[in-house]
């Protein structure tokens, strides 16, 4: 209905922008509906904001929000004009020095776009009221691990949580130490995680990084032993290590995690059919909740495929397709990732040149502004699934390999490298 309402507000502007009129009255509303559905709409709100900025050129939220449309359609070089414009019609406006870190990371500008993440976070500093700012922070961490630097990324998150100490800053200094290989460190941080006030708040979020560090570290019986902890019905294990009771009423991973947790660890065992389960048990269960996408597909569709559930598999990747045949021509800086997500579905439904000329697309375009690594690590991964599906497991595994010294905090090749050992590829 909401998007019904939207159409039909569309449709009354437009019919009112036909007409002669003065001023701009029209367009800015269409601009604004339009700008709603920006995944999809993109160009047609940008053309709506350009005509009332030809007309009122001194309006800083104009610039930011023609820029918005620009950065989702790649269009970064304007973006950045647009966002330096509304940086000088509006200095202390936090959202422009933000975006244009966004924009500049996109273009591998990174030299650029620390700067801008440093005046972000300047301007987080100044502002009052309380809430979480912890977003405005992120970015800088994020460049600086993109630039092999991950102390100094580390130290940007710990002054994070000084500004913002209920954020979940700890996640994110796990995953820099994880990234760069360096598991002392995570262990150390570990427990000091635990320990940390906010921290023992968070027992299912340390647990689970307990559950990645065993994994990386080939310690899979201790891995499996914390996942059971999460089994336990009656909760004694948080019983002894949370303040909070509604952790204690509710001992549990998130359902994610415990399910990835578990398809890794059973694969590894051998008990292939035993990780086709789990992986299920996710799509049902995130089914239900009416948030199940490709990630969930593409994990089920794997398993099903190193169990030798061929047909199974195929099915669940032509549902994965389709959803990722409508999410790769949004209006999104995240198309590398869809692309890569095609990659498997297209394998598993043995539509092997697409799939490679999907790698070859996703290799091809900017970073993501999230993406903390110096090269699309996703298509990476996916190759080396890519390999293995089109008959060249040997090859994947040796691809595996390699890469595992690129990534080695990355469990997706650990993953990999056991589904091949199942199959007897070693």
């Amino acid at each position: 209905k909401k998007e019904e309402r939207n159409e039909e507000a569309i449709e009354i502007f437009e019919r009112l922008a036909a007409e002669p009129h003065r001023g701009v009255f029209p367009e800015k509303h269409l601009a604004e509906l339009y700008y709603r559905d920006l995944r999809h709409k993109a160009p047609e709100a940008l053309e709506y904001y350009e005509k009332v900025l030809a007309y009122d050129e001194e309006d800083g939220d104009l610039d930011f929000y023609a820029g918005m449309c620009l950065y989702r359609m790649r269009r970064l070089p304007e973006a950045a004009e647009h966002f330096l414009a509304e940086q000088r019609k509006a200095p202390d406006d936090i959202d422009g020095y933000y975006r244009l870190t966004a924009v500049y990371q996109m273009m591998g500008r990174l030299e650029d776009a620390l700067a801008q993440a440093g005046k972000t976070i300047e301007l987080a500093k100044a502002e009052k009221g309380g809430k979480d700012n912890s977003k405005f922070w992120r970015p800088k961490a994020t460049i600086l691990r993109r630039m092999g630097r991950p102390n100094e990324a580390v130290a940007v998150l710990r002054e994070c949580r000084q500004y913002n100490p209920d954020s979940t800053c700890y996640k994110s200094m796990f995953e820099t130490y994880m990234q760069f290989g360096m598991f002392d460190a995570a262990e150390a941080l570990i427990k000091e995680w635990k320990h940390d006030k906010q921290g023992k708040q968070e027992v299912a979020a340390y647990s689970y990084a307990e559950i990645l560090l065993a994994i990386m570290r080939r310690k899979f019986a201790k891995a499996r032993q914390i996942v059971l902890k999460f089994e336990d019905p009656l909760g004694d294990y948080f019983a002894k290590h949370s303040d909070n009771p509604s952790q204690r009423a509710y001992p549990t991973l998130d359902i994610d995690d415990k399910t990835w947790a578990k398809t890794i660890l059973d694969t590894q065992a051998g008990k292939t059919t035993a990780a086709v389960k789990h992986a299920k048990e996710l799509v049902d269960a995130v089914r239900k909740e009416d948030r199940l996408n490709s990630y969930h597909l593409g994990k089920y569709s794997l398993a099903l495929w190193a169990d030798e559930q061929l047909e199974e598999a195929r099915k669940v990747a032509e549902e994965e397709l389709k959803e990722l045949d409508e999410r790769v021509n949004e209006y999104t800086s995240f198309r590398p990732l869809y692309l890569t997500r095609r990659v498997q579905a297209l394998a598993v439904l043995g539509r092997l040149d697409e799939a490679q000329a999907d790698l070859n697309a996703a290799r091809a375009l900017p970073l993501s502004e999230d993406c903390p690594f110096p090269r699309c690590k996703d298509a990476d991964v996916f190759e080396c699934r890519l390999h293995a599906m089109a008959g060249y497991p040997k090859e994947a595994l040796a691809l595996t390999r390699q890469l595992m010294q690129v990534w080695p905090g990355e469990e997706e090749l650990v993953y990999i490298e056991a589904m091949l050992a199942a199959k007897g590829v070693r």
